[in-house]
């Protein structure tokens, strides 16, 4: 094998290598990933415009000098106008109010339609969940969370469970106490068709906030995106590291501070970031050292004009 082949050998794993990372990081990809998972045709189309409506709703609460006032992206904020207090509008029409809790996330969900609203909802029990309709009364009665209130027949599936034994117990340790008793559940059974909805619904909606924190990166992605994202994901309790590991601009001058969020929230100094669009990674420990020598150096040039 000469050079050029060796050459363009490595090339190409090279472009493999970045091509699997690109998918890794592909946001987009991620939504689209989703979206496949929830439906097809119309319901889907529904999906994709909602989360791009609560993108825009979060925007629209966190505006670009809202988001600099809590987590700056520059040494100086001079921009001080306010929707609210500074709207000739609503001149004299309102006490001094804060605009992103005046449009707070109640007020988000009482504006949706009621098929809207539906994206929120917590998913809840069915009353009665039979072991096998077809050919038992065996059931159990449960709370809107899935706790058993009444056991009815149960011991006729496994003679060692008594029904009072199961009364105050979660649906998922019953089915769990079932099984580690060998028990053979019969195919479509209540028990697990209901535990799989709940933990169905709950994936969806678990997944549909993570696809809205992934729009407001990509909405501006270089600058305020990763920013409000974090406020996003503080306030639905998403996962933290995610803006921090897209919100990496070298040249950001209040980097520096939004690492300090990150950290001040449990965020871990090992991890991971991208810092250009090749892919590359580098640990948050190292960008902020990078980071703070930079803030220092322009502070300097800054003092001596």
């Amino acid at each position: 094998m000469n050079i050029k082949e060796k050459l363009i050998i490595l090339k190409t794993k090279l472009k493999t290598c970045q091509n699997k990372q690109a998918k890794i990081y592909d946001l987009n990809g991620k939504v689209d990933e989703f979206l496949n998972w929830y439906k097809i045709g119309q319901e889907r189309n529904e999906m994709r415009n909602f989360l791009e409506k609560m993108a825009v709703w979060y925007e629209l609460r966190y505006p670009d000098y809202e988001v600099n006032k809590l987590i700056s992206l520059t040494l100086k904020d001079d921009n001080n106008y306010d929707l609210l207090n500074n709207n000739p509008y609503l001149k004299n029409s309102l006490p001094n109010y804060d605009w992103p809790n005046f449009y707070n996330t109640k007020a988000f969900l009482n504006s949706l339609s009621e098929s809207e609203k539906k994206y929120f909802a917590k998913p809840i029990y069915p009353k009665i969940v039979y072991w096998n309709r077809l050919t038992s009364t065996a059931h159990l009665s449960l709370t809107p969370s899935g706790y058993v209130i009444d056991s009815e027949l149960m011991t006729t599936v496994n003679p060692y469970i008594k029904d009072e034994f199961l009364i105050g117990k979660h649906l998922k340790d019953v089915i769990k106490i079932f099984k580690r008793q060998g028990v053979c559940f019969p195919l479509n059974n209540e028990l697990e068709k209901a535990v799989n909805y709940i933990n169905k619904m709950e994936y969806q909606k678990q997944e549909m906030l993570n696809c809205v924190m992934y729009r407001l990166i990509e909405r501006d992605k270089e600058k305020y995106g990763p920013r409000r994202a974090f406020l996003f994901a503080k306030e639905f309790h998403l996962n933290l590291d995610i803006p921090m590991i897209y919100g990496i601009n070298l040249n950001d001058m209040g980097l520096s501070i939004f690492i300090k969020e990150y950290l001040k929230e449990g965020g871990k100094l090992n991890l991971n970031c991208l810092v250009n669009d090749n892919f590359t990674t580098m640990p948050l420990k190292e960008i902020l050292e990078k980071s703070l020598l930079k803030t220092s150096q322009n502070l300097e040039k800054v003092i001596h004009l």
